[in-house]
């Protein structure tokens, strides 16, 4: 019977916990298992791989989040960043910010002012995840620098 002083329980109260002992069963609360960890060394955190509905174990970058330019009805150009994500991550929060000079982000939850992207879709896919595509509202002008990315964190609780 072992030990019978002794006893492990696994709390897994948030989705993220159900998938890092499910992606890591052999130590879910080892350094290979922490957020900020790159397990398999692809460059993409665990956290980020989770968001993103990949494998920690295994190097894949084929559904990473991609940038195409579009051109609005002037002749504009602007960004669209599309990403897909699991449907069920409520302990996750998305923001998808825009820069001028990668040091000053905005987003439309940073309450400076007025919203920087729009959400074009979310289309279902079917498999647990969702594509979601969101437009970044200022034009990238010719002669200057604009920037887009998809910040992941965790919801606090």
């Amino acid at each position: 019977m072992g030990e019978p002083d002794r006893a492990t329980v696994t709390i897994k109260d948030l989705p993220v916990d159900d998938w890092r002992n499910s992606s890591f069963s052999e130590d879910p609360n080892g350094e290979n298992a922490n957020d900020s960890a790159d397990a398999e060394g692809d460059g993409i955190s665990n956290l980020m791989e989770y968001a993103l509905f990949l494998d920690p174990n295994v190097s894949d970058n084929i559904d990473l989040p991609s940038i195409t330019i579009v051109l609005d009805d002037l002749g504009d150009k602007h960004m669209v960043l599309t990403y897909k994500r699991a449907v069920d991550t409520n302990d996750l929060i998305y923001t998808v910010e825009v820069s001028n000079n990668l040091e000053d982000w905005r987003s439309n939850e940073d309450g400076i002012g007025d919203d920087v992207t729009l959400e074009l879709s979310r289309f279902d896919n079917g498999d647990g995840t969702e594509t979601v595509e969101v437009y970044d509202l200022f034009s990238a002008m010719k002669d200057s620098e604009r920037f887009i990315r998809l910040k992941v964190s965790r919801l606090e609780i």
